[in-house]
């Protein structure tokens, strides 16, 4: 089960600022869009329903949880950069994945959403500089600051991750 979980292993926090792991993680980002919208090409109306392991997110709601974690890691990273210190907010993703619009809407602008979201993104990731990327946002959740030195690599892992699970599915089908 925790292959199925994690698929490409925990996400490993980096304990320092490292510019050159910082540029392999915007690339990793970069090329999650066309990653996904490659492997969305493969599913059918049938397999998009089922789940990468039992009691998993079906290949659908991994689609629309990539554009929706991401916006939100996207404002998380204005945010650290225009306040000091903000308060991020928190959210259910397992209740954002049941509502309406991810049951409704086709993956197709989920990924249209990550194309031109990780565009922006990652032209603000490339523009900052080394004082920008020590920056941080507090988690109340986690009740921690996290630099965004820590916070690109967690979603260069977390992109990588959810393609994992959509490959696990095209796999088994």
């Amino acid at each position: 089960m925790y292959n199925l979980r994690y698929p490409i292993g925990e996400f490993e926090s980096p304990k320092v600022l490292n510019l050159v792991q910082i540029n392999t993680d915007i690339e990793r980002i970069e090329r999650l869009p066309l990653l996904v919208k490659n492997q969305y090409i493969r599913f059918n109306n049938k397999n998009l329903q089922d789940p990468y392991r039992p009691d998993g997110w079906n290949a659908k709601q991994l689609i629309h949880h990539l554009a929706e974690s991401h916006m939100n890691a996207y404002c998380r990273f204005k945010l650290a950069l225009t306040e000091e210190k903000p308060v991020i907010k928190p959210y259910d993703q397992n209740k954002w994945c049941v509502t309406a619009d991810n049951e409704l809407t086709s993956p197709e602008v989920s990924i249209s959403i990550l194309v031109a979201l990780h565009q922006k993104w990652t032209t603000l990731l490339r523009s900052m500089n080394e004082i920008e990327w020590g920056r941080t946002f507090y988690h109340p959740e986690y009740d921690i600051l996290i630099p965004l030195y820590e916070s690109v690599a967690q979603y260069a892992w977390h992109g990588e991750h959810h393609s994992a699970h959509l490959q696990l599915i095209l796999d088994n089908n």
